[in-house]
């Protein structure tokens, strides 16, 4: 079995299978205090329960060591994250809204919805980049989604909500800090 989350934060062995019996200790705590987290608001929204995982995710991830991975490889590496770290939460890849339009990730659980777009910190414009999700949301029909923004550097980042009114929804955008 590969580890996504080894691979992620770049470790030596992150390339090498896991065994089930080869967790890293630091690894096992760090998933141990997410599930605990989790079983916390396992009765706050898919939006919210999302939007604390991702947290986690941004905080841990980063261009770091040099390496540039393209989007795909974060979106690979987040969809493991997700699947073990909430399995509760259905979490399809390349759903179309459109013959041209595709989201990221669209997390479901019962009958909640959330689309999901992840960028790079180098890819465009924020502002485009918002405006595409708002495009996603509403040929979707979903009305809440998150933006997740890839930070060049681990660091301190905000999460700022706003309104989308064409939908009647709301938007969480998760980025680094800026300085």
């Amino acid at each position: 079995m590969w580890r996504r989350t080894d691979w992620d934060r770049g470790s030596a062995r992150g390339r090498e299978p896991v065994g089930q019996g080869q967790r890293r200790d630091v690894g096992a705590a760090r998933e141990d205090e997410i599930r605990s987290r989790l079983a916390i608001t396992q009765s706050s929204s898919l939006l919210d329960r999302a939007a604390g995982l991702l947290k986690q995710f941004v905080a841990t991830t980063g261009h770091t060591g040099g390496a540039q991975r393209y989007e795909a490889q974060y979106v690979d590496t987040l969809h493991g994250y997700l699947l073990s770290l909430a399995p509760e939460i259905q979490v399809p890849m390349d759903e179309r809204f459109s013959p041209s339009l595709r989201a990221d990730l669209v997390l479901r659980d019962g009958d909640e919805r959330v689309n999901f777009e992840l960028k790079r910190h180098f890819k465009r414009n924020i502002q485009m980049s918002i405006a595409q999700v708002e495009r996603y949301m509403l040929a979707s029909g979903i009305r809440e989604a998150i933006f997740v923004l890839i930070p060049a550097e681990l660091g301190p980042f905000t999460v700022k909500e706003q309104s989308v009114p064409s939908v009647r929804g709301r938007l969480l955008v998760i980025e680094r800090q800026k300085h």
